[in-house]
């Protein structure tokens, strides 16, 4: 959870923001966050997002079952669930790229990059965990009165977000194991790094390079 919030944090504000818990509900499992507009907004657009696609995995969630029921190979379950993961993956991946082009405004295109990849990764966890039957809602109570020139606006689309999705965040009684296993790390190859003038040259005559960082030697 730290992962997803941190992420959304950055995508909202530039920074990841110090998240207070406001409230913790130990009878049901509830952590409540207390959280800026636009963040809130673009965790509500998130969450709204999944949730719509998660309503199709649904239709084969059911399929699944009854393929289960039936008792029928498990090549067919197999692809059955590589269908749905797929799905997921390809919708959730452009996703990315809209809300990540819409909410940054960095000017660091490596650092964007970096961004889009955590904002997959902890859209694929989101999923995941709805998969599992966790419950992700957004609340907001408008301000009386909205701030005069552009923050008012800012504050008002924010407010306008999480209100439209908060129809679509509602709990979901599913049935059935879960369906999807998103990746949730990164697989984007490390980048590797270049050996120094130092390193190559030791590589060239082996034993060089204890006698580089080994103790001097002392004259008799």
């Amino acid at each position: 959870m730290k992962f997803i919030l941190n992420t959304f944090s950055e995508l909202a504000t530039g920074h990841k923001d110090d998240l207070k818990i406001r409230t913790l509900s130990s009878s049901g499992l509830m952590v409540f966050l207390a959280a800026g507009y636009g963040f809130a907004a673009i965790v509500a657009k998130a969450v709204d997002f999944i949730v719509g696609q998660y309503k199709q995995i649904l239709e084969i969630k059911k399929l699944q079952l009854e393929l289960d029921r039936l008792e029928l190979p498990e090549e067919i379950s197999e692809k059955t669930r590589e269908h749905a993961n797929s799905l997921m993956e390809k919708s959730i991946e452009k996703f990315t790229i809209e809300i990540v082009n819409e909410y940054h405004s960095g000017k660091d295109g490596e650092r964007k990059n970096e961004l889009r990849n955590a904002v997959k990764i902890s859209l694929n966890k989101i999923a995941n965990k709805i998969d599992h039957g966790f419950n992700f809602e957004v609340r907001i109570e408008p301000p009386k009165a909205f701030p005069k020139g552009e923050e008012g606006e800012k504050i008002g689309k924010a407010v306008e977000t999480i209100q439209a999705a908060a129809e679509n965040m509602q709990y979901m009684k599913l049935e059935g194991p879960p369906i999807l296993a998103l990746p949730e790390k990164d697989r984007t190859p490390p980048k590797q790094e270049t050996d120094s003038k130092e390193t190559k040259q030791a590589k060239k005559e082996p034993g060089k390079e204890h006698q580089a960082i080994g103790p001097p030697k002392l004259d008799k």
